[in-house]
This record gives structure tokens, sequence and C-alpha cells, in this order.
């Protein structure tokens, strides 16, 4: 597998039934990862699992995104 890449063959791992809480954040700008794979991974990923669409991109979003991104991150984290 390369760097920041998920093999076909490893794919069923991400869909097989897990018991683990998985949270999957993208940003709707971002331009090194589509947004629509984004939505494919979450389609893809076995429950228990939330999807968090936010505006911006890859890596700066998240330091300057809107308080109602870190309050569904405390959302999701209050129930781990």
């Amino acid at each position: 597998m390369r760097k920041g890449r998920v093999s076909n063959a490893e794919c069923p791992k991400l869909t097989r039934p897990q018991r683990i809480s998985k949270l999957i954040a993208h940003g709707r700008q971002d331009d090194v990862i589509s947004f629509r794979h984004g939505e494919i991974l979450f389609s893809v990923a076995a429950e228990p699992k939330e999807f968090l669409p936010f505006e911006g991109s890859h890596n700066d979003d998240v330091f300057v995104t809107s308080p109602a991104y870190r309050d569904e991150l405390k959302v999701f984290f209050n129930k781990l």
C-alpha cells in the first residue's frame, strides 16, 4: 500500500462489521481528496458511523472552521 492510499485488497477491511465508532469528517472544498470520495468511504464503512461534512479544504479548515464543527466533534466524542 502506498502512503495515504487504500488498496482494493484493503477495502473489505473497511466494510466488515466492527464495533468501533467511526467519524468521517470531510471538507467540501478539499482539493487533495474529493468530497465525493469522502461520501463513498462513508457509504461503505460499517456501522456505527457518522459523517461530518464541513466548509473548507484539506488541512486548514479544522483550525479555522465554525464553532458548529467543534460542537459536532464534542457530540461524537461524548458518545464514546
